[in-house]
């Protein structure tokens, strides 16, 4: 998953190396399909990494995933705060449904994401409000 915090693109959830690999591929090289996805806001598929002409960097992606799929994940108010991207070892190997599960699961992946920014907000403000009034005092 790619995450968007202060204008720079990280990947806090790695779960394979591989999958590492091709995600700082394509934050190296400033292109891929997870980055288009967080661009423009939509589900982007590739479907054949090596032969797709949008990112010519994926040619030279380490050996591994084949086939790649990025959908946008919501944050407030219409922001996209990251792209939850599944990987395949081989062409064409996500069809319709698979699709339109994965554009489910971003939606539901950035419910939390608002709450947990607000919530540390106000811990913020607490702990602010905190230290004032222990020097007041």
């Amino acid at each position: 998953m790619f995450v968007l915090k202060a204008g720079k693109v990280t990947t806090p959830v790695k779960t394979d190396a591989m999958v590492a690999q091709l995600d700082d591929c394509q934050i190296g090289g400033k292109q891929g399909p997870c980055l288009d996805c967080m661009a423009e806001g939509t589900a982007v598929y590739a479907e054949d990494l090596a032969r797709d002409p949008r990112w010519p960097i994926s040619a030279r992606r380490p050996p591994g995933p084949a086939c790649a799929a990025s959908w946008p994940v919501p944050g407030g108010e219409g922001t996209v705060i990251g792209a939850l991207n599944l990987y395949a070892r081989f062409p064409l190997a996500f069809g319709a449904v698979d699709r339109a599960r994965g554009l489910v699961l971003a939606g539901l992946a950035g419910w939390p994401c608002p709450l947990a920014e607000a919530h540390d907000e106000e811990l913020r403000r607490a702990r602010t409000c905190a230290r004032r009034l222990s020097r007041a005092s």
